[in-house]
């Protein structure tokens, strides 16, 4: 029985029992139709609807195997799907259902990705959602395929109405079903508001919490404060303010952005301000700001001054309250060009080796550059 099933199991709601008759109306459909081919002989729709009866255990498996329990308007989209799907090669006898199958998996595969990925980066989002889901289909698609191979080499089971050369072609009209899908999810991702997937998001994540990885998060923060300064990740206790001499220090300022450059020049990383070197939550407020839109202005402005505001696309930053203290989270992605600190009227460039920010220079320099952005 699906995740859906075992709620139904569990609080015996009537619309959940219902839902489950639905569920087994749907597989006796595929078992009656399974068993009346086995009278017309027609054995490549017996196989394909026996396929399908399995399929509908899909999100069953998905449920136990990732602890993932999709929202009953998709669960109920796949089943309906797959009886489609059936429907078409019993009154086609085509090889449409490839196509179709493709086009199902890859719609599944779109939605856990997106699930993953959902608090990334947009650009990440996007073309890691369509790889997966094109991956995930053809990789589906061929188990069908092994399986039809088995059928018919291994156990000499003739299956009339299937082209001779089957894997080949299957997995190609497999992979233009998904491809199919694949695109149609990339363009709706790209050039949509995307108020009907943010809306299945949202019941997805209220029946999987545990897929919600918030990285905004008080508790993640002190997650990743537990951890240490590292190569990706650095504390600094102020933006502006030099706690000794207790006046703004411009040295303070480029302490921040060089951090930055590194990161970016480097494999990112994460730069959280408002805490000590020793992991000590000291808050934003040191920096004697009237109020944090003040204190993420100058941030933003220190950005473009310093370092360029063709860089924002690779810098996410966020202010998060942490009990009665705020803290700044500012994420950093990998550039795809080098990036150079604007300080005192010159240029450095910096990266990041071990916990600290070094700078390069000379020979060193270009061999860096060279080697990772051409």
């Amino acid at each position: 029985m699906t995740g859906v099933v075992q709620s139904t199991e569990s609080s015996g709601r009537p619309d959940n029992k219902i839902y489950l008759v639905f569920i087994w109306v749907i597989r006796l459909i595929l078992l009656a139709s399974a068993v009346m081919e086995t009278q017309t002989g027609r054995w490549h729709i017996f196989f394909i609807d026996l396929f399908a009866f399995v399929l509908t255990f899909l999100p069953l498996g998905i449920r136990l195997a990732l602890k993932i329990s999709f929202p009953r308007a998709f669960e109920t989209g796949i089943y309906v799907s797959i009886l489609l799907m059936v429907t078409i090669e019993k009154f086609m006898e085509g090889n449409l259902v490839f196509v179709f199958l493709g086009f199902l998996l890859a719609i599944v595969g779109f939605t856990l990705m997106y699930v993953m990925y959902y608090h990334k980066r947009p650009g990440a989002v996007n073309f890691m959602v369509v790889l997966f889901s094109f991956c995930f289909s053809v990789s589906l698609g061929a188990v069908w395929e092994v399986f039809h191979y088995f059928m018919t080499d291994i156990l000499k089971v003739r299956l009339e109405g299937f082209f001779h050369d089957y894997s080949p072609l299957g997995l190609v009209l497999i992979m233009i079903g998904a491809g199919t899908s694949s695109v149609i999810g990339y363009i709706y991702l790209k050039f949509s508001r995307k108020y009907f997937i943010q809306k299945v998001l949202s019941n997805f994540l209220k029946k999987n919490p545990n897929l919600s990885i918030d990285d905004e998060s008080p508790e993640y923060i002190r997650k990743l404060i537990e951890k240490g300064e590292s190569e990706t990740l650095e504390f600094k206790t102020t933006l502006r303010m030099n706690l000794y001499t207790k006046v703004k220090d411009k040295r303070i300022e480029q302490a921040v952005t060089k951090t930055i450059v590194a990161f970016l020049n480097s494999q990112g990383g994460t730069l959280l301000v408002g805490v000590s070197d020793k992991g000590e939550i000291e808050g934003i407020d040191l920096d004697k700001f009237t109020n944090n839109d003040g204190f993420h202005r100058h941030f933003s402005n220190l950005v473009t001054r310093q370092i360029g505001n063709e860089y924002l696309p690779f810098i996410r930053s966020k202010i998060i309250k942490m009990k009665d203290k705020h803290v700044m989270r500012v994420s950093c992605t990998p550039s795809s060009k080098e990036v150079f600190l604007k300080a005192d009227h010159n240029e450095e460039f910096y990266v990041r080796i071990g916990p600290t920010s070094q700078k390069l220079e000379g020979s060193e320099l270009i061999s860096y550059v060279n080697k990772k952005f051409k």
